[in-house]
């Protein structure tokens, strides 16, 4: 049998991408899709599609055993790919305003490469090259963990791993409303 995995709205990707996913899609015997947008998607091409929310692995991915230091710098975090970065440029101007209000601040980015460009005070810009080995651990230096997004097809695509990873580790999050951000959003008032 074939399964499919789809965490991310993989036919957004280049331009032949909604054809050639979709008839993968379509040869499947079964999908499991990480969010509602992904099933519907799906769902016009192969009938057997199952829901499975992305997971963290909680074994792994748990909160920081010791405080951090007395007077260490307030961290923003922010993990991802290099071509997430987009997301990070929407938000660019607030943080550097509030580097900027807050000289001790940092803003760490975990990812493959540090992004271009970025206008924030280069001086508060802390890099960390992501590693699965290590990625867990680089979670602990964040005070709070960030997941801007847009409206989009894409985003609605995304499955809220950076959100989940952050609460995993427990620390507090800041994320955008849409998509399954919004779904994960509404579960803190249960």
């Amino acid at each position: 049998p074939l399964v499919i995995d789809i965490d991310d709205a993989i036919w957004l990707y280049n331009p032949m991408g909604k054809s050639q996913i979709g008839r993968l899609v379509g040869r499947a015997d079964m999908v499991f899709a990480g969010n509602t947008f992904l099933a519907d998607w799906c769902s016009q091409y192969c009938k057997n599609i199952r829901l499975i929310p992305t997971a963290v692995d909680a074994d792994r991915f748990v909160p920081r055993s010791i405080p951090k230091e007395a007077g260490s710098p307030f961290v923003i975090g922010w993990t991802g790919t290099s071509g997430n970065f987009r997301f990070l440029k929407m938000i660019e101007k607030a943080l550097d305003k509030f580097l900027r209000q807050h000289p001790s601040a940092r803003l760490m980015i975990v990812a493959d490469r540090l992004p271009e460009n970025l206008a924030v005070p280069p001086k508060q810009l802390l890099f960390r090259q992501w590693s699965p080995t290590t990625e867990h651990l680089i979670l602990h230096e964040f005070d709070v963990g960030i997941m801007p997004l847009d409206d989009s097809e894409l985003s609605r695509g995304k499955c809220s791993f950076k959100m989940l990873q952050y609460m995993a580790v427990g620390i507090p999050v800041i994320a955008s409303p849409y998509g399954m951000n919004a779904q994960v959003l509404e579960l803190g008032d249960i």
